[in-house]
């Protein structure tokens, strides 16, 4: 007889545990990761669709921000465009 069983993990993840994360797989997983990432996002069309902007006007402004985080944003949009 086989039994089956469903359990729940819950593991708390930090911002720097995701971006070691991604940071770490192949440019498969990341470019990937990018595909999920815009499935979520589609939803943020339902509320007025300004989330991409109110990352880039952070990255702007905010002391949190660095020029490495700048430049690497500005490097994935370069890298997109057509």
């Amino acid at each position: 007889m086989k039994a089956t069983v469903t359990r729940t993990l819950e593991i708390e993840l930090t911002v720097e545990d995701v971006a070691a994360w991604f940071a770490g797989v192949d440019d498969e997983t990341q470019a990937q990761f990018f595909i999920e990432v815009a499935k979520h996002a589609a939803s943020w069309k339902a509320h007025g669709g300004y989330q991409w902007y109110s990352v880039g006007r952070h990255l702007r402004t905010c002391e949190c921000s660095t020029e490495a985080a700048r430049e690497l944003i500005r490097t994935i949009h370069s890298g997109v465009e057509t």
